[in-house]
């Protein structure tokens, strides 16, 4: 099991042209001004309505089969973290944002009710099926650990069952928070 708040990952640079080009060790030798760059533009773009990736900022024809998939946001609290240390985490506006057009998903099967605050935790959407079995949507950044059992167990106690999903799955892919709302 990993530390609490260590995020794992890999980065392998290369060049492809025989015998290198150097690309790769000017990279290494650069690599804080490099990163520090790639955050400052990965925080802006010049489309005001830029959801997160867009044609002025990322997408071109060559990464075409990728575009669901790219999101600067993620990108720069990657940066983030490795340039400041900081722990991504998800505001309550943000956390309604995501679960905004997941809502018009769940609608059709769950009845909606109002956001609430469970042990300190804000949940945007409480889903109550049929059987009256209500369901706490908890929100969490993609990079951000899932809730402890403690955590879960406080919401549990409160009669809901915490369904925990991160806002990249639920911006890029509500059908699939739908179908798998409950997690072990």
């Amino acid at each position: 099991r990993r530390p609490p708040h260590r995020i794992h990952g890999e980065v392998f640079l290369y060049d492809d042209v025989p015998g290198g080009a150097g690309y790769a060790r000017a990279i290494e030798s650069n690599l804080q001004a490099i990163l520090e760059k790639a955050l400052e533009l990965g925080e802006h773009c010049s489309n005001p309505d830029c959801p997160g990736a867009c044609y002025q900022c990322m997408y071109d024809y060559n990464n075409q089969m990728i575009h669901p998939m790219l999101d600067r946001h993620l990108g720069s609290a990657v940066l983030k973290y490795l340039l400041k240390g900081g722990i991504p985490s998800v505001s309550q506006e943000q956390a309604d944002r995501a679960a905004s057009g997941f809502v018009e998903y769940a609608r059709a099967a769950y009845k909606i009710l109002a956001p609430s605050t469970i042990a300190g935790h804000y949940f945007p959407v409480i889903l109550e099926d049929t059987t009256g079995q209500k369901t706490a949507l908890w929100v969490i950044h993609p990079l951000q650990e899932k809730p402890t059992s403690p955590e879960r167990a406080a919401v549990a106690a409160a009669g809901l069952r915490p369904a925990i999903h991160s806002t990249f799955d639920l911006e890029r892919r509500p059908f699939w928070v739908l179908n798998h709302l409950i997690q072990p």
